[in-house]
Parts: structure tokens; C-alpha cells; sequence
């Protein structure tokens, strides 16, 4: 996740019925800062962009909007590395080479 001040704005009187609107946004990058085995989600997209917009209502109650925009879908489910491909995962008969794997 990367912040910058143009993903950040502060609108007063935004539109009929609202006092302000804050809106802070950030874009991700194709970078997993905790390795893990799914194939989707923080740091698997190629990139993302999500937004969030706090709206204060004239009768002072709070919307908030979430948006998300991701490029390219994720190609995997699960991502356990070159040892086991994901076909592998989804069959009910593992391949023989897991018979000689020891834990």
C-alpha cells in the first residue's frame, strides 16, 4: 500500500443535503508483505486502487462509500509455489510424487 496527498481530499458542502466530505484513497502494488498461500488478495493483484468517502449528512449522521478497482484477476485460488500447482490441489487423486514427500 502506498499513500499519496493526491489519493486525499476535503470538500465542504460537497452537495444538497451534505456538510463535508473527506476522502482518503490508496493504490496497492503487486508485493505480498506477509507470504501466504492464497492466490488472491493483498499483494497478488497486478494492481488496485480502493477509496473511501465519509460524508457528513445537514442531520449529522455519517455515509461512508468503499470502492475497490483491481486490474487483471488473480490467475490462481491458491498459490502454494512451484512444488505443487494448483490442478494438483482440486484433483481427488494426487500425483505420485507426493508419495515420496516426508513430513
Amino acid at each position: 500500500m502506498v499513500q499519496h496527498p493526491e489519493f486525499i481530499h476535503i470538500v465542504e458542502n460537497p452537495k444538497p443535503g451534505y456538510k463535508l466530505e473527506v476522502g482518503i484513497g490508496y493504490p496497492f502494488i503487486d508485493w505480498a508483505p506477509i507470504p501466504n498461500f492464497f492466490g488472491f488478495g493483498p499483494g497478488k493483484f497486478d494492481w488496485a486502487v480502493k477509496t473511501f468517502s465519509f460524508l457528513l449528512r445537514d442531520n449529522n449522521e455519517v455515509r461512508c462509500d468503499m470502492d475497490f478497482v483491481a486490474g487483471a484477476r488473480p490467475k490462481k485460488v491458491f498459490d502454494f509455489g512451484e512444488f505443487i500447482p494448483e490442478s494438483a490441489v482440486w484433483n481427488r487423486r494426487p500425483p505420485a510424487v507426493y508419495d515420496t514427500w516426508r513430513v
